[in-house]
């Protein structure tokens, strides 16, 4: 009976911040007891069922402890109600490869990448796959975002950065500099290359040519004598 308050004040926290990705609470705390957190991540979904962060991190917990249908079913039901909760779609992911289910993890990979909308959710994607250690799942995700906008400077980015990872430089370098090129205003990007050893400097802006002299004088001094003398007879 003396827990109770905790656990109340827990699952508060989880209703209040559920529906936010980012934002950390008491239910990540890791010193809190993992039993107290699945009452208060259970005790929130009861009172708002279709609370994403919720059942993410209610998934993750069973994950941990190998329950591994009951974190399949809590990351199935994210994917269904939050269609840009990207970390619960990685999770997903490695829990079918976890469970030796290459097949459901490959269309579950191609069908992700798919509901990407624009190159900002690609990118949001890969960064949860490469969370959740699935390299090659942000590789392929990157190389389809690639054929959807080829002139996105967003992906070249990303595939510069995933093979900064994983210690290509040469790789690394060639998409690095495709990114800029494309867009110039990357800070992250050029001071990436920089620690790679390149400086790249952004294309001055090029000023408009001087008028030429004597565009300012009257226009009756350019004239020819006919159109100021009358002509004789």
């Amino acid at each position: 009976m003396t827990r109770m308050p905790i656990i109340t004040g827990l699952a508060l926290t989880v209703l209040l911040t559920g529906c936010s990705g980012t934002q950390k609470g008491p239910i990540q705390d890791p010193s809190i007891p993992a039993g107290d957190r699945k009452v208060a991540l259970r005790a929130a979904i009861d009172q708002r069922f279709e609370n994403p962060q919720a059942h993410y991190e209610l998934a993750k917990i069973y994950r941990d402890e190998g329950l591994w249908d009951q974190a399949e079913y809590h990351f199935n039901v994210v994917t269904r109600i939050a269609p840009t909760h990207w970390p619960a779609r990685a999770a997903m992911v490695r829990l079918l490869t976890d469970r030796k289910r290459p097949a459901e993890a490959s269309q579950a990979i191609r069908t992700f990448v798919r509901e990407a909308a624009n190159p900002a959710e690609l990118e949001q994607l890969v960064k949860a796959f490469r969370a959740e250690g699935l390299n090659d799942a942000a590789l392929e995700a990157l190389q389809s975002g690639r054929s959807r906008w080829p002139q996105s400077a967003l992906i070249y980015k990303q595939l510069g950065m995933y093979y900064l990872g994983q210690k290509d430089a040469r790789r690394a370098e060639e998409y690095l500099r495709q990114s800029f090129a494309m867009d110039h205003r990357q800070p992250e990007v050029a001071y990436e290359l920089g620690k790679l050893g390149i400086v790249i400097e952004a294309p001055k802006p090029k000023t408009p040519p001087p008028p030429p002299s004597g565009s300012g004088s009257s226009s009756s001094s350019s004239q020819p004598d006919s159109a100021t003398k009358p002509r004789v007879p």
